[in-house]
């Protein structure tokens, strides 16, 4: 009876700092409770994380676009830095997530539909880094989820030339520097 109590105990907290990453306020989750869930998730027994894929499926359920946007946003993270298993236990329940990506509601009167949009997009997203294989200690920089910060709608960056010299718009590299008027010191 007592290890019951311990687990439901567990499970309540592990519940509420779900919902704490899955708030109806329209405020982005804060990072560092992001990498809590990741660092309890590489933790956790495989019935408690079997668990935690099925809270947050039952999150995207939400009727508020803000909380299901939040939820995907947490299993997106919680796939691409996690550990394997959590991406498999994911890959097992994702029909809730893959049922986000025709989500559909009421405009918002200032925002229209850009808040339904934005779910669909994340949800999309969340399907790919669930069925994403990569390394297991994931650190965001091999992913091929297509993220917003994958850094390509920029294009390359160039490489740097011309050893430890700074270029910059004012000097035509004959040295110098880049001043302008008078040169030597008359005075």
């Amino acid at each position: 009876a007592v290890h019951g109590a311990s687990a439901s105990v567990d499970t309540f907290a592990r519940h509420r700092r779900l919902d704490a990453a899955c708030t109806d306020e329209d405020k982005v989750a804060p990072v560092y409770l992001l990498d809590e869930l990741v660092a309890l998730i590489k933790t956790l027994a495989p019935d408690a994380l079997t668990d935690t894929a099925e809270y947050l499926c039952r999150r995207t359920e939400h009727k508020s676009p803000v909380v299901k946007l939040k939820a995907l946003r947490c299993i997106k993270y919680l796939c691409v830095k996690g550990d394997s298993r959590f991406r498999h236990v994911m890959s097992r329940n994702s029909g809730k997530v893959r049922a986000c990506t025709s989500h559909t509601g009421a405009g918002d009167e200032l925002r229209g539909d850009a808040p339904h949009r934005a779910v669909r997009e994340m949800a999309k997203e969340t399907v790919a880094a669930v069925f994403t294989e990569g390394s297991d200690e994931g650190d965001g920089s091999s992913s091929k989820s297509g993220g917003r910060d994958s850094g390509r709608q920029f294009g390359a960056a160039r490489p740097i030339s011309g050893g430890n010299r700074i270029e910059g718009f004012g000097g035509n590299g004959s040295g110098g520097g880049t001043g302008g008027g008078g040169g030597g010191g008359g005075g």
